[in-house]
This record gives C-alpha cells, structure tokens and sequence, in this order.
C-alpha cells in the first residue's frame, strides 16, 4: 500500500525578554493509507503534535553567569495502534527540564530530566505488540571542545 500525507508544520523562536527564551512547535498530520486500508490513518501517526520550550540564561557578571534553566513540554495526540485503526493510543503530554553550565569558554556541564512525571504511556505498537514509551530519565553530560 500507499500513504498519502498532507499537513503542517509551524515552528518559531523568540527571546521574550533578557535572558528568557522560548521555542513553540506544532504539527498537523493529515495521512491516510491507500490501498488494503483505503482511507485510515497509518498505524502510530498522530494528527496533532506540539512542544513548548521556556529558558532563562543568567545575565553576565552576575553570580549564575553561565547558568541556563529550562523546561517544556511536549504533547503526543490522539494514534491508532494499528493500520486496520481497530484501537486507538491514548494522548500524553511529557515534562522536560534541563540545566546547562558553561564551566570554561571550552567546557559545559549538563543534566537532562526526562519525562520528569515518569508519565506511563504507550508509545507505540508494531506487529510484535504495544511498547510503553521512556519512563523518567537523568543524563549528565560535560562537553568539552578543543
């Protein structure tokens, strides 16, 4: 078979005022098989999707400098488990923070939280069956460029 897909994508960026920034996206998925499922949705594709992104980088010369807080999140709409659209997945929307440090001009340390609600959902289904998306997650990195 075929998938016949149309749809939007909006993404915009803006610095809201000093040191705060934020990034917004959205997606509109308009798909429909062509051919043994003739006019469903493909298994796993959610019409809607979206995120929103809030950070804040502590001014120069100050006590934090270098420091970047954020958060967000993101929003999984509405999916069928499966081409024959016989179930359908449950919309989720996730929590994200993250911290940044820029300890020299060539080193960043960093921590990422996750799914910060430990949020349990079904991320997605395949012929094998159902699959539980990520649960809460920290990673820690430090970057170094030379």
């Amino acid at each position: 078979g075929q998938v016949k897909s149309r749809g939007l994508e909006i993404e915009g960026a803006a610095e809201i005022a000093m040191g705060w920034s934020v990034k917004a996206a959205y997606s509109y998925n308009d798909a429909e098989q062509v051919g043994t499922n003739d006019g469903k949705m493909p298994a796993n594709m959610p019409r809607h999707t979206g995120s929103l992104w809030l950070a804040y980088d502590f001014a120069e010369d100050t006590a934090l400098e270098g420091l970047t807080l954020a958060g967000g999140i993101r929003y999984i709409g509405e999916r069928f488990g499966d081409n024959a659209n016989s179930y359908e997945l449950d919309p989720v929307t996730l929590v994200d923070l993250a911290a940044k440090y820029k300890v020299t001009e060539k080193a960043t340390l960093a921590v990422n939280v996750n799914n910060l609600t430990d949020e349990t959902y079904v991320a997605n289904c395949g012929s094998f069956g159902c699959y539980y998306g990520s649960g809460r997650s920290v990673m820690g990195t430090l970057t170094v460029r030379w």
